[in-house]
């Protein structure tokens, strides 16, 4: 997984290194495996999902190591309402008519194998997402058409945002986050960074960019900064990001809201 922060500047550096190399045998050793919650609530009906899997060892392939026979519950602890997500793939539990609302505080509640994990998203106000365009930036002698959203920040400070992006349907693997520690009550111009070595990957003439833009709990914010510095190696001690998942899962909950906008790449 690439990552990075949006935001309307950018600062790049280039390091050379050399040095001289030798191979060293390394004996990674297995560690305990851990239950690993990814989980959604939005204000849109039928984006309500929890995904549940476990932790593999080095020796074993990436696939999702899925959790299935869980009991999922989400509740509205403003409307004193609960639901039950059906397992509708293994591992993956949704309800296909819940819709968050703005404002209110979510409790997710599973229990899976007499472990019960839960944790808490409040979903915030809606921030309205403006505008969606392309612009071509020339760096290091390549183009590169890359997304830019508008929208204003309002007041008071602690909006955080966070932006996905996906090209003729499939989903970028990247992560945009942002707040607005520097820009309350401002226009926020931020340009989606997006590059590739992989001519396949690039945005063309011709594409059709869709990003989605979510005002995110900050405790949410966190689990994904937490997690661009790990993996950005900015950490000197990497580590498992931020989590709000307590009971000794990993992962996140989110309740947010979400706005979607597409434009199709032209000659610019």
């Amino acid at each position: 997984m690439k990552t990075v922060l949006f935001a309307s500047t950018v600062i790049g550096s280039l390091l050379l290194f050399s040095s001289c190399t030798k191979v060293i045998d390394v004996e990674l050793k297995d560690a305990d495996k851990r239950y690993v919650v990814e989980a959604v609530v939005t204000d849109s009906s039928g984006t309500c999902r929890v995904l549940l899997s476990q932790t593999k060892n080095f020796t074993e392939d990436n696939s999702f190591n899925s959790v299935s026979g869980a009991a999922v519950t989400i509740s509205d602890l403003d409307g004193s309402s609960t639901v039950t997500l059906a397992e509708t793939a293994p591992g993956e539990y949704t309800d296909a008519a819940f819709a968050g609302i703005p404002g209110h505080t979510y409790l997710l509640d599973i229990t899976a194998n007499g472990n019960t994990f839960t944790a808490r998203s409040t979903m915030p106000l809606k921030v309205n997402f403006d505008t969606l365009y392309m612009t071509t930036d020339n760096l290091f002698g390549d183009v590169y058409y890359l997304a830019n959203v508008e929208f204003r920040d309002p007041p008071p400070l602690g909006h955080c945002y966070q932006a996905k992006q996906y090209v003729n349907g499939k989903a970028i693997n990247e992560i945009f986050v942002t707040n607005d520690d520097y820009t309350n009550d401002r226009v926020n111009k931020a340009k989606l960074f997006l590059f590739s070595d992989d001519e396949e990957e690039k945005v063309k003439i011709g594409d059709v960019v869709t990003v989605d833009v979510l005002c995110i709990d900050p405790v949410v914010y966190k689990y994904w900064f937490s997690l661009t510095q790990s993996t950005n190696g900015m950490s000197a001690a990497p580590a498992n990001p931020v989590s709000n998942v307590e009971g000794g899962a990993i992962g996140y909950f989110s309740a947010h809201t979400l706005q979607s906008k597409s434009v199709t790449v032209s000659g610019m």
